[in-house]
């Protein structure tokens, strides 16, 4: 192990190791079986995946702006959304792009999409108490803009 070398100590609570305690004759193995392991997770979780995909399910749980999922896992136009994705594709067809397009958003106080589902369910990944159209959350606002013009569901 290169760690002591470096005077580096190496602690793996799952596995027991720890270098202070000395040499580990398992350790090089386990973080091989260890890798082997993530790497078939990854294979299996892709697989799935992709084959959810070409059944034409979607792939995500949380459908982009403008779109809702209903029971049955199908995308459909988000009512409320939908004037504003028109509005951005709009505007960028008028020659702006994202930044300035989330400037006049922002202007308009038009709330974001984690605005959206809060006010919808009452929960979200991203919410947090206050979180509503600010001058600060241009910069986010600029990504999820640039998402939308950028990003193909189908």
């Amino acid at each position: 192990m290169i760690f002591p070398q470096k005077n580096v100590r190496f602690i793996a609570i799952n596995d027991g190791v720890d270098s202070a305690q000395g040499e580990n004759d398992f350790a090089p193995l386990r973080n091989i079986f260890n890798e082997w392991l993530v790497r078939d997770t990854s294979k299996k979780i892709r697989a799935v995946k992709r084959s959810k995909g070409m059944s034409g399910k979607p792939v995500t749980s949380k459908p982009v702006y403008g779109y809702l999922m209903d029971e049955d896992e199908n995308f459909i136009i988000d009512e409320e959304a939908a004037p504003v994705v028109n509005q951005i594709y709009s505007l960028c067809l008028a020659g702006n792009g994202p930044t300035k397009i989330a400037r006049i958003l922002t202007e308009q106080e038009i709330p974001m999409s984690g605005t959206l589902e809060y006010r919808r369910t009452g929960r979200t990944r991203r919410y947090h108490p206050g979180y509503e159209c600010e001058a600060a959350e241009i910069y986010t606002y600029t990504l999820r803009v640039h998402w939308i013009l950028f990003s193909r569901i189908a």
